[in-house]
């Protein structure tokens, strides 16, 4: 018997505890209500403007792709020398680098 009272005063203080939580939501919502009440209101009255700077954008973009897809310069070819000199600096660049780095146990 006084285990079943004890259950039944938990589920009271969770109904209790489920109640002020859906008070608690239903505040949140009605408050959610009014902001989108004087969401719509603000956009209706500067809906035009923004409809108007929407366009302008849209055109900047149009401008901006078109001059980007312009003729570029042509780059110069890979020759074989240009290759051959790549490779040599490369292999310069990775002897400076192994000498860098020793052993740690150089270091005592």
């Amino acid at each position: 018997m006084a285990a079943d009272e004890r259950g039944i005063a938990q589920d009271r203080a969770a109904i209790g505890a489920d109640r002020k939580d859906i008070r608690d939501d239903q505040t949140k919502v009605r408050q959610n209500q009014a902001d989108i009440r004087n969401d719509y209101a603000a956009e209706r009255a500067t809906g035009v403007n923004d409809q108007a700077q929407i366009a302008q954008d849209k055109a900047n973009i149009q401008d901006q792709r078109m001059s980007r897809n312009a003729v570029e310069p042509v780059k110069p070819a890979l020759t074989r020398s240009t290759m051959a000199n790549n490779a040599a600096e490369n292999t310069r660049k990775t002897q400076a680098l192994q000498n860098l780095q020793k052993s740690w146990w150089h270091v005592w």
